[in-house]
């Protein structure tokens, strides 16, 4: 990424720039520093309960992999999920790279305990898509300082930061438009439905890296004004 910024810089034209920005774009992967979160099969069901509530309010509300009717194989590659980081495209060298760094800072990191439980409602950075996630409050603080250790990193590789403030959550259902998802975020103020969020402790143990192939699923979130 930092070659390709260099190189950019040095263009004449603004076409030949577009172009080897998009070839670089192509021969790099889009990655996440993330930590899976293991849902119990009952704090699962609740979870599609409420998504399949919700959808008769807002029937574009689909869910992530993992929290539909019909569980399958994908669950495997895209577990339910806290992101430390944005979606940032890396080449191999990045990634190994920094998650080598990453897994040995992490190894001093103590073992904390998360509470989970109240929906909030996320954007993307493109604005184009909404996500309704399950909020985080005990072990908010010391997700929100890997956070930053993991910003750290990606700012030597010359890679963006997580969005601030950082606000921890995990994603549970997705649906486009920004304007569907303020309906949304009004569709979950009365206390019934806000309070129908599954509340569950979670230890966490051990940080992961991915790969997503849909990057507008998983990019950067800020909360929904």
């Amino acid at each position: 990424m930092e070659a390709l910024q260099g190189y950019e810089s040095d263009c004449s034209q603004r076409g030949a720039c577009v172009r080897t920005a998009r070839w670089a774009r192509i021969f790099s992967l889009p990655t996440t520093v993330y930590i899976a979160i293991p849902v119990r099969p009952e704090t699962r069901a609740h979870i599609i309960s409420c998504i399949f509530q919700l959808q008769k309010l807002q029937p574009s509300l689909q869910p992530l992999a993992g929290f539909s009717h019909q569980d399958g194989t994908e669950e495997e590659d895209h577990p339910p999920h806290i992101s430390l980081s944005r979606t940032v495209y890396t080449t191999a060298q990045q990634r190994q790279t920094l998650l080598s760094g990453l897994q040995r800072q992490f190894k001093r990191q103590k073992r904390f305990k998360l509470s989970m439980g109240g929906w909030e409602v996320f954007m993307n950075d493109q604005n184009n898509t909404g996500f309704l996630a399950v909020g985080i409050s005990a072990g908010s603080e010391q997700l929100c300082e890997m956070i930053e250790q993991v910003d750290t990193a990606l700012h030597l590789h010359g890679l963006e930061k997580f969005y601030e403030p950082a606000r921890p959550h995990m994603s549970v259902a997705f649906l486009p438009g920004a304007e569907a998802a303020e309906q949304l975020e009004g569709s979950l103020r009365p206390a019934r439905l806000m309070n129908s969020s599954p509340r569950f402790v979670q230890e966490v143990t051990q940080l992961v890296e991915a790969n997503f192939p849909h990057d507008n699923l998983n990019g950067a979130r800020r909360k929904c004004s």
